[in-house]
């Protein structure tokens, strides 16, 4: 009896990484389509669902949904000589469990023309879990340090990696891509 219930806690235990795992893989599948449908979102200028995928600090700091949906629509306006040309995950996705949430590091790459120059680079989003991964609240770091990012959301785990914006003029995403190394906040 001893042996049987010894060999059944063996089993649980060299079955534990690969559920880990697996949880891991969705949870980054649900990051990668939610952070993509929120750039789609935004590329269409589609306030109402992109503001759905904007972290509740975001939101309160703008003085609720509406406001920050006048205020993305007044900001883009001014922005006409922009346009979206590219966007693609680069790296891997940090997740780290922080309280009764899961916190994540997505590092994307952008490419943009603004007038007729093109600019590529590489950003950061933070992003929040609430429900165990399955859906997610972002903000873009474009913070200079982290001082100026814990100070602005101290919610933000000190567990994270994130690394530095980057910016690369009359270079297209995949050039820029080439060559890209991400620079960590230290």
């Amino acid at each position: 009896m001893l042996k049987r219930i010894l060999i059944g806690y063996i089993f649980l235990l060299c079955a534990q990484p690969t559920m880990a795992q697996f949880d891991t893989a969705a949870v980054k599948r649900n990051i990668v389509n939610q952070s993509d449908s929120m750039f789609i979102a935004f590329n269409n200028s589609d306030w109402k669902n992109f503001t759905d995928y904007m972290h509740p600090e975001i939101i309160k700091k703008a003085n609720g949904k509406e406001a920050f949906i006048q205020l993305l629509d007044s900001e883009i306006k001014q922005l006409k000589g922009l346009t979206f040309t590219g966007y693609k995950h680069t790296g891997n996705i940090q997740i780290v469990a922080a309280g009764k949430t899961l916190q994540c590091v997505v590092i994307y790459g952008l490419e943009m023309m603004i007038d007729s120059t093109v600019v590529s680079g590489a950003s950061t989003s933070i992003g929040e879990s609430t429900d165990n991964g399955i859906t997610w609240k972002f903000i873009r770091n474009n913070s200079t340090s982290l001082e100026q990012l814990y100070a602005q959301f101290p919610w933000i785990s000190t567990s994270l990696k994130i690394s530095k914006e980057q910016q690369a003029f009359n270079v297209s995403l995949p050039d820029f891509l080439k060559t890209y190394q991400p620079v960590y906040f230290k």
